[in-house]
């Protein structure tokens, strides 16, 4: 029988922790390094932004690294980091030698975004369309996009972020905004944690995917999958930041954008970058408040003043489209939630919600997946059927819950999570294999 530590895990996190991950070089030696390479603690505010776009073109030309004849491939939604992937590139690389590709359903407002911004960038755009019967969702797509990830992953997201390189094939170079948001941001939560232990336990409330149905064996600890001592000192990163860089960006987010053996170029890992933005003084890091500034400063016409993650208009459409207007959608839709039909185009590239209620395919996918992990028998803690139930007739929205399981399934079904040996201790991930096939 398969030791249930391993699906614990998964069931908790939706990947697998590693203590032990291989971490980028940038961010090592800058944990290594005992001296401070900037010290931007006494630098205005117009300095640090200066200084921040220097630096970023510096990391984009250093990444490039000679190939301005290749096809760069940019995948584009209204966000932060694909936006200044492309407007970076278009300092250096000619515009007909980029393609940006964005991803989601027509009318959603990322989907609409990119689009808008690749038009304004003068780019060639691409789309990928995620309307039923444009994409179709099998099985098959999701044990293949396990094989193709390095580490277990959350397979629905990995699997349409994964459609891109499937598209365009190895013979071009792509570029990924990995990173730009964690190392621009820092967790308010940052401030009021003194302790590595109450790090790992605000860590572990904030990632537990399941909200509204435990999912995990009632003994199971998951303090344990994180690491007994901290990656550094404080004074070079706050704990919390450090679970965030080290665990789940390096473990869970870096794999939904990178499947194996394909050229991804990484820019904002580049050092020049690191040893900056991790050195700002920490007030700037709260809501990306320097990210931003250097953004928006540095190449006005990709970046209104607004700066949001997902608006890029006038200052009326922005307040009622995507202000207020959300905000009034969301809470129709979770009070009443048949009052308004169709998908929510709020979200950023795909309702799973609405899917799991009215996509067949996806039902389809779901359902069968679960009946296959209940006839497997390991999970006698869980009775997969009442939940079942409990999410399509007593209307309890377990849309996560029944999704993660219905991964699970398949990555014992791809045989990428498998469970070599037990937990030794209270404290430590003793071993814990998880095997990716070629």
């Amino acid at each position: 029988m398969i030791h249930p530590n391993n699906i614990n895990i998964y069931l908790f996190f939706r990947y697998i922790p590693d203590p032990q991950v291989t971490l980028p070089e940038s961010l090592r030696l800058w944990f290594e390094n005992d001296l401070i390479n900037e010290n931007l603690s006494n630098s205005s505010e117009a300095d640090l932004i200066y200084q921040g776009g220097s630096k970023l073109r510096k990391s984009f030309r250093q990444e490039i690294a000679g190939d301005y004849n290749k096809t760069h491939i940019v995948p584009l939604s209204g966000g932060l980091d694909s936006r200044a992937v492309l407007a970076n590139l278009l300092e250096f690389i000619e515009p007909t030698k980029i393609i940006a590709v964005t991803f989601g359903l027509p009318g959603s407002i990322d989907y609409e975004r990119g689009k808008s911004i690749a038009a304004k960038a003068r780019v060639k755009w691409e789309s990928i369309d995620l309307s039923p019967g444009k994409w179709k969702w099998n099985t098959q797509l999701l044990f293949d996009t396990a094989i193709r990830s390095e580490r277990p992953t959350w397979l629905f997201d990995t699997a349409i972020n994964h459609a891109i390189q499937m598209r365009y094939g190895k013979d071009v170079l792509y570029w990924s905004g990995f990173m730009g948001d964690s190392f621009g941001c820092i967790e308010p939560v940052s401030k009021t944690i003194k302790t590595w232990e109450d790090a790992k336990a605000a860590f572990v409330k904030k990632n537990c995917i399941s909200k509204n149905q435990r999912l995990t064996d009632k003994t199971f600890n998951p303090l344990v999958c994180l690491p007994p001592e901290p990656f550094a000192h404080p004074g070079k990163l706050d704990y919390y930041s450090q679970l965030n860089h080290c665990i789940k960006q390096q473990c869970l987010t870096k794999h939904i954008y990178s499947p194996k053996n394909y050229i991804i170029r990484y820019p904002f890992l580049n050092s020049e970058w690191v040893n900056f933005i991790i050195n700002i003084p920490e007030n700037y890091g709260f809501r990306q408040l320097l990210y931003r500034k250097i953004l928006q400063s540095s190449w006005p016409s990709l970046f209104n003043r607004w700066n949001c993650s997902f608006r890029d208009s006038s200052r009326f459409e922005a307040l009622i489209s995507g202000g207020g207007m959300k905000l009034l959608s969301q809470g129709i839709r979770k009070i009443i939630p048949r009052l308004i039909p169709g998908a929510n185009k709020f979200v950023n590239y795909i309702d799973w919600k609405y899917a799991l209620m009215n996509q067949e395919d996806f039902k389809d996918l779901v359902d069968s997946n679960l009946q296959d992990l209940k006839n497997r028998q390991i999970i006698e803690w869980l009775d997969i059927e009442k939940l079942r139930a409990s999410h399509h007739y007593i209307k309890n929205d377990l849309t996560r819950e029944l999704m993660t399981l219905a991964a699970l399934e398949i990555h014992l079904k791809a045989g990428t999570i498998q469970q070599n040996k037990t937990i030794v201790g209270s404290t430590r991930l003793n071993s814990i294999t998880t095997i990716a096939k070629d």
